[in-house]
């Protein structure tokens, strides 16, 4: 899995299974020599969409996230997470540096909860899809 991929799970993760793993693997000695860089920040960004047919990106609105930067033994991590969730920044951002810094295959918990939340997300979307399939138009049929 690539670290886009990892981040992203992380950001989508639940935030009470997220922040309870990380306490158990700093409570364990897992991780340790946590230095915070960038505090809890709570701010917006703009969202962006691209328009399917002329492929041009316009501006949905808003949304409220929030960031936050760690290190860990010397290895940076960051997370970006919607809402106003600092504690949840701060656990994605903890898991992001443990994980680039012992591996994937090195943090099996955290790895179980990335994976976890990915099929959640595919299988949210292809339930998603199979509602909006219905409503497809084929206008090729039509002729």
């Amino acid at each position: 899995m690539s670290r886009e991929d990892i981040c992203s799970s992380l950001a989508s993760s639940d935030a009470v299974s997220l922040e309870t793993l990380i306490n158990s693997l700093i409570s364990r000695g897992s991780i340790s020599n946590i230095e915070m860089i960038r505090p809890p920040s709570t701010g917006t960004i703009q969202m962006q969409v691209r328009e399917p047919i002329c492929e041009e990106r316009f501006i949905v609105g808003d949304a409220l996230v929030t960031i936050a930067e760690v290190s860990v033994d010397g290895t940076l991590g960051w997370a970006m997470r919607l809402g106003g969730d600092a504690n949840a920044a701060v656990a994605a951002a903890v898991a992001d540096a443990h994980i680039a810094r012992v591996g994937f295959e090195g943090a099996p918990e955290l790895a179980e909860l990335v994976l976890y939340t990915k099929s959640e997300i595919e299988r949210a979307d292809e339930q998603e899809w199979a509602e909006i399939r219905e409503t497809i138009i084929d206008f090729e049929e039509l002729d």
